[in-house]
């Protein structure tokens, strides 16, 4: 699932969809990417998936709650209020 995660400036993750979706049912995965994280704000985009033991997707465990849900972030848009679209 490709979303967006925004930390903004009170350290608040939201996930929210390409159409603008903010998905409330991820909050543990929220929290854990708040408390990952070492900025006060970003953007990034990425993907929400469930993983096996192979690191394989599972689609369904994502679509119907039954796995561990993880974010793997593949582009920095934005941090600390520099946009980064130049950065290597």
């Amino acid at each position: 699932m490709a979303v967006r995660c925004a930390m903004s400036t009170n350290y608040a993750v939201k996930l929210v969809s390409r159409r603008g979706h903010v998905y409330k049912s991820f909050a543990s995965l929220c929290d854990g990417i708040a408390a990952d994280l070492r900025a006060r704000s970003a953007i990034l985009e990425g993907e929400i998936v469930c993983l096996d033991r192979r690191e394989h997707s599972l689609l369904n465990e994502l679509l119907y709650h039954r796995g561990e849900p993880c974010f793997y972030a593949f582009d920095l848009l934005w941090l600390e209020g520099e946009t980064c679209g130049g950065c290597p």
